[in-house]
């Protein structure tokens, strides 16, 4: 029997066998329950489920992304057959042909970079020590990093860590004059909030609500997307809050039973 008990840290799982004991004449005089919590197991399935909704919808809309541009490629080829002796109009249909295969190498990098989602379960990971990973992955010269997080460990998919390297690079990438990253957390309502914060340009208005929009930016545009994905599959939601002008803003937000103090290592 499977069951859910209610906790204010966040609702547990627990798997309940009951097996009876019978008298010699096959009756039943008592039973034995033993009961086995199953929480991690639980959110791991959820996230696998979470994980296989997510690149089922991400095959359909890449494989639709790329046949447009195949067929793009394939008018432009049949343009040039018939415009040989056209230098002119070969060099333009020559560009359209280029613009059709820029949009194939956009999509095979998304899908190098979505590799991986969901296919490892979810583990508990030092916050502190993945977003320390993260800074190690890209050259921030010149960057004063300031952190006040504290001992916590969040429940995450294994790419954790490219979270944080994805608004790393949209702060060195985007705010043009970032000399200082800030990172904190807070609780409120049983969430857990972390906050990157940088003093950048900062993000307009009319950009918030389509930066974690796949394509959205002037590099590939997946890096905010990505994030968003990783990070929904263990429920956990981002949103951008910064003032355009004054930094970016980012506040992660972690349901209860998602995170915990950090467990002493034996």
């Amino acid at each position: 029997i499977r069951g859910k008990v209610p906790d204010p840290g966040g609702d547990r799982y627990y798997i309940t066998t009951i097996t009876p004991i019978r008298d010699e004449a096959g009756t039943v005089i008592t039973c034995i329950c033993s009961s086995k919590e199953i929480t991690d197991r639980k959110r791991a399935e959820d996230a696998l489920r979470q994980a296989n909704r997510h690149l089922g919808l991400l095959t359909d809309v890449t494989r639709h992304d790329l046949s447009n541009q195949v067929s793009a490629l394939k008018g432009w080829l049949e343009l040039t057959k018939v415009m040989l002796n056209n230098p002119e109009k070969i060099r333009e249909f020559i560009a359209g042909k280029e613009i059709a295969i820029a949009g194939i190498e956009r999509q095979i990098a998304f899908m190098n970079a979505y590799r991986g989602l969901g296919t490892d379960e979810p583990t508990w990971q030092d916050l502190e020590a993945t977003i320390h990973r993260a800074r190690e992955l890209l050259p921030a010269e010149g960057i004063r990093f300031v952190t006040d997080i504290g001992g916590i460990e969040v429940y995450a998919d294994p790419l954790f860590d490219r979270v944080f390297s994805n608004l790393l690079d949209n702060s060195l990438r985007h705010g043009e004059h970032v000399t200082e990253i800030r990172v904190s957390s807070h609780r409120t309502g049983g969430e857990l909030t972390i906050v990157w914060e940088d003093n950048g340009t900062g993000i307009s208005p009319d950009e918030k609500a389509r930066v974690f929009d796949r394509g959205f930016g002037r590099n590939t545009g997946f890096g905010m997307f990505l994030a968003k994905e990783i990070l929904s599959l263990t429920g956990i939601g981002i949103r951008e809050t910064g003032v355009a002008g004054k930094g970016a803003r980012f506040e992660i937000v972690v349901p209860a039973g998602a995170y915990r103090e950090k467990q002493s290592q034996h």
